[in-house]
């Protein structure tokens, strides 16, 4: 994380510059700088390289800001006419920008820019997976699918049918908070960052420039935070989470340090003062500064959830099944615009048997099966049998040694399919599948427990590992019953 660790090289320089350090240290810090630019380009990853020059522009603004003037007390503002100057102030950004762009150009890394253009297979799988991740958002916007569970439920209820791909996550740290705690949680984390982010800008003009370098550069760790994040889930380390608080706890400092100021200047205090009135804050004196960024934080925050939340009920609007988590490991399938609500059949899968995309096995046959009329009901490899509410019931692999003796319900009919244990005391079971070869040795158990309970049988293609072929004539039989 080379670029949430820039900033402070940034203040380095920014210290060296105005202390009017020999040359000789001022090289120095300059081919550090070089050399920790070079690095961030040499990871080859562009949203950390847009992000670290988002970063630089920031410490540039916020270092250069033009301080409050005669305007009155507390009232923050920057008239066009200033920012012009203000950009032509900002001299080391644009030197530190230009270094990175010709770092990009020599060593090919520009390249991974221009190819976005042409189709770029990364970025455009973060769209794909991104677009499931607004789907998931809309389906439990509030309580979330639950934490560290944002790639498990898109490879099986969210991705398209013709790919098998396995994510750990969105790939996106606020996404992936969204998806997994819901999204009253990702508000308040984004109303942190943006409150800081707004309030730096805030004391900036505050300040005295002498001062500033240490505010621009937790400004910028803010600012690279909070954009590298958009591609990756740095949120989830220690390292930046770190860096991240000890830049809330810089811009903390600025801000008692902000009352105090205002508390002297509003008292008339001469800059020699008693201790105790020199260095307590009144309390107006403390809130003025966080009026604003409070509201501009809180407004900012709300636009981004709400905008996710409409754009999963927009990505859903083609969504041809659509999925219902009531509770952790049951999940509830149906087709668009059908409004049936019984449980007409539960499938228990086992990843053995099914795979870990096991949901897009059943999706995809749920989809194939036109007139089906009902709703399906999934109980994930973790789940218990104790919510299965469907009149047929579909269990498969480890899931039958699970059931074990278990009575089955007032009209519901089991069947088992490929078990992976030999028999262990079940009973009333309607019909089995076994494959027709023995991959986990106990077909002749379980023919033999067959015969004593006069269950039919049924022998699948191949080792017991079902593919959509296999599946649909389980599918097509279980209708038949």
């Amino acid at each position: 994380m080379i670029g949430v660790l820039l900033p402070f090289i940034w203040i380095l320089a920014w210290y060296v510059e105005k202390e009017e350090f020999p040359s000789g240290i001022k090289y120095l810090i300059w081919m550090l700088e070089c050399a920790a630019l070079m690095l961030l380009v040499y990871t080859f990853s562009r949203w950390a390289i847009l992000a670290g020059i988002c970063s630089a522009v920031a410490f540039g603004w916020i270092a250069e800001r033009p301080g409050v003037g005669g305007g009155r007390l507390g009232e923050p503002s920057l008239p066009l006419a200033r920012v012009k100057g203000l950009v032509k102030a900002m001299k080391a950004t644009w030197l530190r920008v230009s270094v990175l762009v010709i770092a990009l150009v020599v060593t090919g890394a520009w390249g991974r820019f221009l190819i976005v253009a042409q189709g770029d297979r990364s970025v455009l799988n973060r769209f794909t997976m991104w677009n499931g991740g607004l789907k998931m958002i809309a389906d439990r916007p509030f309580s979330g699918w639950g934490d560290g569970s944002a790639g498990v439920n898109f490879d099986n209820w969210y991705q398209h049918f013709s790919t098998q791909i396995l994510h750990a996550s969105m790939t996106n740290s606020w996404l992936n908070v969204a998806v997994e705690w819901g999204l009253p949680a990702l508000g308040v984390i984004l109303f942190g960052l943006l409150f800081f982010a707004f309030l730096c800008l805030y004391l900036a003009r505050n300040e005295a420039s002498e001062h500033k370098g240490l505010l621009a550069g937790a400004g910028a760790i803010v600012v690279f935070f909070g954009l590298v994040n958009v591609g990756y889930t740095a949120i989830y380390y220690v390292l930046p989470l770190v860096v991240l608080g000890v830049a809330g706890l810089i811009i903390a400092g600025f801000w008692v340090s902000n009352g105090i100021y205002l508390t002297r200047r509003r008292e008339g205090a001469k800059k020699k003062t008693g201790l105790l009135r020199g260095f307590v804050p009144s309390c107006e004196t403390m809130i003025v500064p966080l009026r604003k960024p409070l509201v501009f934080a809180f407004a900012a925050s709300a636009v981004c959830v709400i905008s996710l939340y409409l754009g999963g009920i927009y990505a859903l609007r083609n969504e041809q099944i659509r999925v219902e988590r009531v509770a952790t490991g049951n999940v509830l399938l149906h087709k668009a615009g059908d409004s049936a609500k019984a449980i007409s059949l539960t499938i228990a899968p086992d990843y053995r048997i099914l795979g870990p995309c096991y949901g897009r096995l059943i999706r995809n046959a749920l989809v194939q099966d036109a007139g089906y009329p009902g709703v399906v009901q999934v109980l994930e490899p973790e789940a218990d049998f104790d919510v299965c509410a469907g009149n047929n019931v579909l269990v498969l692999g480890a899931r039958v040694k699970d059931w074990g003796g278990r009575a089955s319900k007032d009209g519901q009919r089991i069947v088992f399919v490929c078990p992976t244990a030999p028999p262990n005391g079940q009973q009333g079971i309607r019909h089995l599948f076994l494959p027709q070869k023995d991959w986990w040795h106990v077909a002749q158990a379980w023919k033999e427990w067959a015969e004593k309970n006069d269950c039919p049988i049924t022998y699948l293609p191949g080792n017991g590992f079902l593919d959509e072929g296999n599946l649909k004539k389980i599918w097509d039989f279980i209708k038949t019953i």
